[in-house]
C-alpha cells in the first residue's frame, strides 16, 4: 500500500492500460483483508490532498471526507488502488471539472461516475485490442499447418494410390507360382 500515495498519483497516470489491468488490489479487497477501516482511510488520504491540490478558499472538513471515502468504496468497491490514483491525477489535471470557491464532494461524486463511465470505454478498447493480438498470434501459429485445396487434394489422390512394389529386376515369384 506504501506504492499508492498521493505523491505518486502522476506516475500512475502516465500508465492508464497498467491501472486498468494490472495487479493492483480492488477497494473491497483492501477492506477485506486490511479491514474497512485501513481502506477509508487510505481513500481519505487521497482525497484530503485533492482538497489541498484545489486552491480552493474552502477545503473539505474531515466529516465531509471521510462521508466521501465511504460513498465512492460503497458504489465502486471494485475499483482498483491503481485506477483509483489514475482518477485523482486526471482530476487534477481538469478532466472532470473544478471547484470554485470550495472543494464539493458532489462534484467528486460525479467526476468519479464519469470515470468510471470511461474506465468502461477504455477496457473495451483494451479488450478488444487484445482479442485482435491474440488471433492473429493464433493465426501466424496456424499458417505452417494450413494448405491450399489443390494441396489438398494432391495429398488425397497420393494417399488413395495403389501401393507398387519397385521392380528392380528380380522375379518377384510367390511361392504360390512355384
Amino acid at each position: 500500500m506504501a506504492t499508492f500515495i498521493p505523491e505518486e498519483q502522476t506516475r500512475f497516470a502516465a500508465y492508464p492500460e497498467r491501472c486498468y489491468t494490472g495487479t493492483a488490489p480492488a477497494l473491497s479487497t483492501v477492506a477485506a483483508v486490511y479491514g474497512k477501516n485501513i481502506a477509508e482511510l487510505w481513500l481519505e488520504n487521497q482525497i484530503r490532498d485533492l482538497s489541498e491540490y484545489a486552491g480552493t478558499r474552502e477545503k473539505l472538513g474531515n466529516l465531509q471526507i471521510e462521508e466521501t471515502a465511504r460513498v465512492i468504496i460503497a458504489a465502486h468497491y471494485y475499483l482498483n488502488l491503481s485506477e483509483i490514483m489514475l482518477f485523482f491525477a486526471r482530476f487534477k489535471a481538469g478532466r472532470y471539472g473544478r471547484f470554485y470557491g470550495a472543494v464539493d464532494p458532489i462534484l467528486i461524486g460525479e467526476a468519479i461516475n464519469k470515470f468510471t463511465k470511461e474506465r468502461s470505454i477504455e477496457l473495451r478498447k483494451i479488450n478488444a485490442e487484445q482479442e485482435i493480438r491474440q488471433r492473429r498470434q493464433q493465426e501466424e501459429a496456424e499458417k505452417g499447418r494450413r494448405m491450399t485445396y489443390a494441396q489438398w487434394k494432391a495429398l488425397q489422390t497420393e494417399k488413395n494410390k495403389p501401393i507398387q512394389e519397385p521392380d528392380n529386376g528380380k522375379s518377384t515369384n510367390t511361392p504360390k507360382d512355384l
